[in-house]
């Protein structure tokens, strides 16, 4: 890894900690709120290579399981991974992924554009 992939790395995990202190936006009929990580770890799958998407995001996912509350709402522990959220944050690790293999499999370039470096 050079340098520049390192500090994208550090600086992805800065925007997902940072996106963590927005408050969630609560809808009533849903157990699940609204939060603004969900387009933080979108954006990292955009900018940063598949590999190094999964890695950021597993750390960020790894932090909070050791109780740092780097999760919307301030929230952290282990016990946040047997809640209704766990599912979405376990498919934050196979966003980048499937994205990738979206983009391989499909005819046309995704958005019209080439900003990832795949």
């Amino acid at each position: 890894m050079h340098t520049r992939d390192l500090t994208r790395a550090g600086l992805g995990l800065a925007l997902l900690i940072c996106l963590a202190f927005v408050p969630p936006i609560a809808v009533g009929f849903l157990g699940v709120p609204i939060v603004l990580q969900n387009f933080g770890v979108m954006l990292l799958t955009r900018l940063l290579k598949p590999r190094q998407a999964t890695a950021v995001i597993g750390l960020l996912l790894v932090l909070a399981a050791l109780g740092l509350p780097f999760l919307s709402g301030g929230r952290g522990g282990f016990a946040i991974f047997a809640g209704p959220t766990a599912g979405f944050m376990f498919g934050w690790l196979l966003t980048p992924v499937m994205v990738w293999l979206f983009q391989r499999l499909s005819p046309a370039k995704i958005g019209g554009s080439d900003c990832g470096h795949y």
